[in-house]
């Protein structure tokens, strides 16, 4: 079958799993073919993607931090200690320091902006019950919404903080 009954037909030769791949990064695409635009099919296109992408990584850190900064904060009612402080900045840079984080900001990967969006989307989460902010709730939901384009399977880790957000 060529198309899905009530769907627009798929790209000719194309078959549905290489139409569902391409979707399932819908916005990790968008994000590159929006660099592609600006500095046109060429080298510096490329360099500034990778760059784009270290910054997006290196953001991810930050967001981490702080993420487990306010948590604490929501949920113990008080500032994080400087051991808590110092403790969270150590992971951090454990992580820059792995294997895991060189590879991730060597290549133009879909998990990158990913975890940038969801770090993010936690991060206003977190803020939306710490000031009772439905405007941060939405922006937070919003922020999901992009985590989901840019890799599907990410947003089941949205999902899951959010739900363990209740029970805390």
């Amino acid at each position: 079958r060529d198309h899905v009954y009530g769907a627009a037909p798929l790209p000719r030769g194309e078959a549905y799993p290489e139409a569902y791949w391409r979707f399932t990064r819908l916005g990790h695409i968008a994000l590159l073919g929006l660099i592609t635009n600006w500095f046109g099919s060429s080298e510096t296109a490329i360099i500034a993607a990778h760059w784009i992408y270290t910054l997006l990584l290196a953001g991810s850190v930050l967001l981490a931090v702080m993420l487990a900064q306010n948590l604490h904060k929501l949920i113990r009612g008080k500032a994080a200690s400087s051991k808590f402080v110092l403790g969270s900045t150590a992971s951090a840079l454990c992580y820059i320091g792995s294997g895991i984080y060189l590879h991730l900001t060597g290549n133009l990967v879909s998990e990158v902006p990913a975890l940038f969006f969801l770090l993010l989307g936690a991060t206003l989460l977190v803020k939306a019950l710490q000031h009772n902010s439905a405007g941060l709730g939405l922006l937070s939901g919003a922020v999901a919404f992009i985590t989901y384009t840019m890799k599907m399977e990410a947003i089941w880790s949205y999902f899951a903080f959010a739900c363990s957000l209740c029970f805390a």
